[in-house]
């Protein structure tokens, strides 16, 4: 029986065919080494029907990376490189994936600008940062979690903007860390979590990644 996944996916407006939406490839092969099929979702001009939400196949919610949310942001406010990477649409239906997945419990992962648009959601403020796109580097864990042995002690790193771990609202717990910029949290009571690496742009995908990712979907 297929295990399924609501996916987002981001907008690129670069394309001679003109805007499109777009989801990493290399996310197909990941999830199905987690057992996972990808259920993506494109541009929805009304709110999300959540009665597929309900579905016992469907584990949960799954928000990339790609691009920028719209804030709230500490000392960088709506800076030249966010507002070209806006995307109303999916900032819409990001929200209503999480209203609608928090209402069931069921499961959210978010990864790099997907966890920040959940931390922003529960009022978590974003800051600018500098030595974290396009480098590795080691985590170190900061609180007990049943989450910690699913971790890698060192992850890729492909963000401008982060969440530090000194300001982090208190329904958002950091896992891991790399000085005070939060690399992993979840929720106290909620069945969501955020990972500021990208899984699926390992050359070898990671074991510890994917059973991170069967863990928190359940899998």
């Amino acid at each position: 029986m297929t295990n399924y996944v609501i996916l987002t996916s981001e907008l690129k407006t670069g394309s001679e065919r003109g805007p499109g939406r777009f989801v990493d490839s290399r996310w197909f092969s990941f999830l199905s080494e987690c057992g996972l099929s990808p259920l993506i979702l494109g541009d929805i001009e009304n709110d999300i029907d959540s009665s597929f939400l309900l579905n016992d196949r469907v584990k949960g919610c799954l928000l990339i990376g790609g691009g920028n949310v719209s804030g709230p942001y500490d000392d960088v406010l709506y800076s030249n490189e966010v507002f070209e990477s806006l995307d109303d649409n999916r900032e819409r239906l990001e929200r209503s994936l999480i209203e609608r997945s928090l209402a069931i419990s069921k499961p959210i992962v978010g990864v790099c600008r997907g966890m920040q648009a959940i931390g922003c959601y529960f009022g978590a403020k974003l800051h600018r940062i500098s030595e974290h796109a396009g480098v590795r580097h080691y985590l170190t864990s900061v609180s007990d979690s049943e989450l910690q042995p699913l971790l890698n002690e060192e992850v890729n790193s492909y963000h401008d903007y982060a969440f530090l771990a000194h300001q982090l609202p208190s329904n958002l717990v950091a896992i891991a860390q790399v000085g005070d910029i939060v690399e992993v949290f979840r929720h106290s009571d909620f069945p969501v979590y955020g990972l500021m690496w990208h899984p699926e742009r390992e050359v070898n995908f990671s074991d510890t990644d994917i059973n991170f990712f069967r863990r928190c979907f359940k899998i």
